[in-house]
């Protein structure tokens, strides 16, 4: 028996495995990545020539006319700093929160703390719409109609943030909670200034999924507002389309689409080694 000849159909057999599972990955990529291209690529394009068929894979007469016609007859920018300012307020108090809550359930020890935990994780299971009536009333009858209260209070935490920060906080070490205790620091300086460093790629995590979920938020933003100085971008954009359009103009809908897409784009581009680390916090901490 020849041990070479083993090694050599081993090692051809692991190289092909790992060369069709390359083009696999390769196939996957492109297609997650196409319909972004479509969108810029309509987007840049001619109104005659985004309808001509059939289309163009690539750009042969590049222009701005769609963006500018998007920026001349929306109001767009100030959709864009709803947006922002909504998206940013609704992360950060969320993230404290949801960071307060998952540290007092991983830590502390109250009566009927499993019970009322439990309770919140068992809202996950409620479909949005049982709840969204009801809420809309609460929010009308408290005055924060058409307001950025409205848009905000409602969104300031939920299930999903409490559950993560209890998971990742469970197997905090306790001595170093203690040994603050010993050198002086209360309760709320422990937390602040022993576990937010230690915890912060879970309070990372959770930030931009907060975020990007809040910028992509259109059902409730469309419900509670009727403002169009108040209007989040998604539903600006959709209103837009849907009253200022006789027919369908492609290459305004594919721009105004990338402008709302951009900034995720950055976004993940900016903080992808969080997130990755983030999808893994389960796996890392059980």
């Amino acid at each position: 028996m020849n041990p070479s000849g083993g090694y050599s159909r081993y090692k051809l057999w692991r190289n092909t495995v790992k060369g069709f599972t390359l083009f696999i990955l390769l196939l996957y990529g492109l297609f997650i990545f196409f319909p972004m291209y479509w969108m810029l690529l309509t987007a840049i394009k001619g109104p005659a020539i985004a309808m001509r068929f059939p289309p163009e894979l690539l750009p042969t007469e590049v222009t701005l006319v769609n963006f500018t016609f998007v920026f001349e007859r929306t109001s767009i920018l100030r959709w864009i700093w709803n947006t922002f300012f909504v998206s940013t307020t609704v992360t950060v108090f969320y993230v404290i929160f949801c960071g307060m809550s998952g540290y007092a359930f991983a830590q502390k020890r109250f009566p009927g703390q499993q019970f009322l935990f439990w309770l919140i994780i068992s809202t996950l299971m409620l479909p949005y719409f049982s709840y969204l009536i009801p809420l809309y009333i609460t929010v009308v009858d408290m005055g924060f109609f058409n307001t950025y209260a409205g848009l905000i209070l409602p969104m300031l935490s939920g299930p999903f943030g409490v559950f993560l920060m209890k998971q990742y906080m469970t197997s905090f070490p306790k001595e170093l909670i203690q040994a603050a205790k010993v050198d002086g620091c209360g309760e709320f300086q422990g937390f602040w200034r022993i576990v937010v460093p230690v915890c912060k790629p879970a309070f990372a995590f959770l930030g931009i999924v907060i975020f990007i979920a809040q910028w992509n938020n259109f059902l409730w933003p469309l419900l509670i507002t009727n403002s169009d100085l108040l209007r989040m971008l998604q539903v600006g954009i959709a209103l837009f389309q849907q009253k200022s359009m006789t027919i369908t103009d492609y290459g305004a809908i594919m721009a105004s689409s990338t402008i709302a897409s951009l900034p995720i784009i950055i976004l993940f581009l900016v903080f992808q080694r969080h997130i990755i680390s983030g999808i893994t916090i389960g796996a890392i901490k059980g």
